[in-house]
């Protein structure tokens, strides 16, 4: 049996598989299996992994329908035969020494081998909590490329990735793993190339954001009990919150206001205007609906006051959504008509 599994779902990524796949194979460490799932693509990237399996003996190549990419990984785990599991995106990269790094650190006890920018160090039960606080929250926690998971513990806990939940499996699936986990070892290691894909974006409905909120804060209060740790969820909730469809905003902001309040009674308008988390787009409709009531709609002259509270900061700020990006970007340059335009497409 090999000592790792590399799994790699598919869909749809002629453009960049045989790079991927190519720096998979190409890795110094060389004790591994690869099984690609394709998952239902439609442009080539199945004929592409059948004829790279044609010479790579490791790579095991599977068809099935398109199921979205937690099923993908679901059917990877289960046809593992490794000893650790480890995730790479089709579109993604790794260095020659990626797998090395990790594998050559690990150690029986270990359930959880991490990439860490920072150093190597080993996380021993409570102290999982503070890792989960710090690297595992925001760097590390929201991924599952860059590390390698003890398979046997996946298998017994039964550990899948959610085929319901449309964005956010990741972090959902780590949140699961924290929970079982008494050994996590980060290694300082940069091996993993992540290639960001501008053309996606998050439609969310109003229930998934919801959903997703109270997901989160069940795994945080399950693994403050476990670790004996309190998390500070707030920034959590907010950044969940600002994934509001812009589209729906256009229509009205009760709901994302009422959702808001939900979560933070306390709070009022000015609150949630101002908040660094609060999208500059969502900070343009709450200023037309609550700062200035007598206009029905989004004008050039309140997109001109938006730019005039905050100017450069405009090219800062990570916006949730690529429209959103875009209008910042333009507001910024202070190019208002073409902003209007995106924002009223």
């Amino acid at each position: 049996m090999p000592k790792v599994s590399v799994i790699i779902p598919v869909y749809n990524k002629v453009d960049r598989l045989l790079l991927c796949l190519e720096s998979v194979i190409g890795q110094t460490y060389t004790d591994f299996e690869i099984i690609a799932v394709d998952d239902g693509s439609t442009d080539g990237s199945g004929e592409i992994l059948d004829q790279v399996a044609q010479r790579e003996k490791r790579l095991i190549v599977i068809h099935k329908p398109n199921g979205g990419v937690s099923s993908a990984r679901n059917k990877g785990i289960e046809l593992s035969s490794g000893d650790y599991l480890c995730f790479v995106d089709a579109d993604d990269t790794v260095k020659p020494e990626f797998l090395h790094n990790l594998i050559s650190a690990a150690e029986p006890e270990d359930d959880v081998i991490i990439e860490s920018a920072s150093e190597s160090k080993i996380w021993r039960f409570k102290d999982i909590g503070v890792y989960v606080d710090t690297e595992g929250r925001y760097l590390s926690g929201a991924v599952v490329w860059g590390k390698l998971y003890r398979s046997l513990l996946i298998k017994e806990k039964k550990l899948f990735f959610d085929e319901s939940v449309r964005f956010g499996e990741d972090s959902e699936f780590n949140f699961a793993i924290w929970l079982c986990c008494n050994v996590i070892k980060t290694v300082k290691s940069a091996e993993y190339n992540y290639f960001k894909d501008r053309s996606r974006t998050w439609q969310l409905s109003f229930n998934e954001i919801k959903i997703k909120i109270d997901t989160i804060l069940n795994y945080y209060k399950l693994l403050g009990e476990r670790f004996q740790y309190q998390y500070d969820t707030e920034n959590d909730v907010k950044l969940l919150i600002s994934l509001y469809p812009i589209d729906k905003l256009l229509e009205s902001d009760t709901e994302y206001i009422d959702l808001y309040f939900s979560y933070f009674p306390n709070e009022d308008i000015d609150l949630l205007f101002n908040h660094k988390l609060c999208s500059p787009i969502n900070k343009a409709l709450i200023l037309a609906n609550h700062y200035a009531p007598n206009k029905r709609d989004i004008s050039k002259e309140i997109l001109r006051q938006l730019h005039n509270k905050y100017k450069s900061k405009f090219f800062s700020i990570k916006y949730p959504y690529i429209r959103h990006r875009i209008i910042g970007l333009l507001l910024g340059l202070r190019l208002l008509p073409i902003a209007y335009l995106f924002l009223k497409r």
